[in-house]
């Protein structure tokens, strides 16, 4: 389980969410409600689902030749970037979360993990304690690393 989790508010727009997976280096966001309790999660594949890949195309000129000499020619060459980029909605996270979230507690066996992320489908589970305060987070690829060994 990896103790550091990554959490937003329900209210928080969608599209600053993703900065905050960016400076948290993190997957997966927990969404939590005006009491901190746990309401729903957001994954890097819904971002993705609800984003909207825009491209962009940037001109620039490059000119090349000295306009005080007679003897040279003057050139121009056109240089055009595209780019790419994903915008989201601003409308709250609580829109577009999972809202049936799938937890265990510290003591749930890895094998138990693996089971309920195949059998829901999901890629994390929030790891809650007695007081179903957030402890921690399981992801798929913490499962991986610890069969791989």
């Amino acid at each position: 389980m990896k103790q550091s989790v990554t959490c937003a508010w329900m209210e928080t727009p969608l599209s600053l969410i993703i900065k905050i997976m960016e400076y948290a280096k993190a997957l997966a966001v927990v969404v939590l409600d005006n009491y901190g309790k746990l309401v729903g999660v957001l994954d890097n594949s819904d971002l993705i689902k609800y984003g909207e890949i825009v491209s962009e195309t940037d001109k620039t000129s490059l000119n090349q030749g000295a306009d005080d000499d007679d003897w040279t020619w003057e050139t121009k060459s056109t240089l055009y970037l595209g780019t790419r980029r994903l915008k989201l909605p601003s409308k709250p996270v609580k829109e577009f979360m999972s809202g049936e979230v799938y937890t265990v507690s510290p003591s749930t066996p890895i094998s138990e993990c693996a089971r309920i992320m195949r059998r829901h489908d999901v890629e994390q589970l929030p790891v809650l304690d007695e007081d179903n305060d957030i402890i921690g987070i399981v992801r798929d690829v913490d499962l991986l690393r610890y069969y791989t060994l």
